[in-house]
């Protein structure tokens, strides 16, 4: 979703970008750079609503403030492995980090040119989630899929990193990091090995009463509602609210033809809930939840 443009929704495909202009009745397909590229991440820059993406290929990407719908590619951090997360400073800084197999890469912007550089390195691991925590502006998280540790952590804006794993197991197959604005905390989604959240200067805990397998995938937060949701691989999607266990939303999306890749929330009088999956696009309408 674009900040400021709640109809406006942009979707990452195997084989480019796919744009909604209202509110995800219709897409259409976004001409330029990334029309035959799988898009593997999105990022937003909170101050100026500036959006990047990253590809397969390594591709780094920005579209300009205006939305004008034309993407530049702003660098190849990695070298040509995917980008699986990107996270943009929330304070106004001219600062994105990339996740990729091997490692952390830190983009700063001067003028129309962007620098990278590698800040962290994971051996053959890939790092699958990145974001800044909503208590402080400039400490940052990233997950480390399969190996020791399984979350890494910056007190100054991603120069640097250090293990952030305690009350975690050692190695986990991490997924998404995802700020909760509401409770001012971070939740960890993994591949069947736990929901987890960490307060500001606490240790993570376990929060995955309710889902089947302890696994959930993509999660996205309704701070309004203190609600989170989460898509799994093949047993549908689930809500937490108000911090009680998880349960399930509607009764479709069973199978792993349908596993969870991607969630979309909107906002306004009729809030939905997009499902982006292998078989297509799936939306459930939140007034009634």
């Amino acid at each position: 979703m674009v900040p400021g443009s709640p109809e406006k929704l942009y979707a990452g495909t195997v084989n480019g970008v796919r744009l909604s202009q209202d509110g995800g009745k219709t897409w259409t397909q976004v001409p330029g750079p990334l029309g035959t590229q799988s898009v593997m991440s999105f990022a937003s820059e909170p101050v100026s609503t500036q959006l990047f993406a990253g590809s397969d290929t390594g591709g780094v990407y920005q579209l300009s403030a205006n939305h004008s719908q034309q993407w530049q590619r702003v660098g190849s951090p990695s070298r040509g492995a995917p980008i699986f997360a990107l996270a943009a400073s929330p304070h106004g800084g001219d600062v994105v980090l990339a996740g990729s197999i091997g490692g952390i890469f830190r983009g700063t912007r001067t003028g129309s040119t962007w620098q990278w550089q590698q800040v962290a390195r994971t051996g053959d691991s890939s790092v699958p989630a990145i974001t800044w925590a909503p208590w402080n502006p400039h400490q940052v998280f990233a997950s480390v899929f399969g190996t020791s540790p399984a979350v890494l952590a910056s007190s100054d804006d991603g120069r640097t990193w250090h293990p952030y794993g305690a009350g975690l197991p050692a190695t986990l197959p991490a997924e998404t990091l995802l700020p909760l604005r509401a409770d001012s905390s971070v939740m960890l989604t993994t591949m069947g090995a736990g929901v987890w959240v960490l307060h500001a200067n606490g240790i993570w805990h376990d929060v995955s009463a309710g889902l089947p397998q302890r696994h959930a995938m993509p999660a996205i937060d309704d701070a309004t509602a203190k609600a989170q949701f989460a898509g799994t691989m093949g047993y549908g999607v689930y809500v937490r609210q108000q911090a009680n266990a998880w349960r399930r939303l509607g009764h479709r999306l069973a199978g792993t033809e349908y596993t969870v890749l991607s969630l979309i929330l909107t906002s306004g009088p009729e809030p939905q809930l997009f499902a982006g999956t292998a078989r297509g696009l799936f939306r459930f309408s939140l007034n009634g939840k």
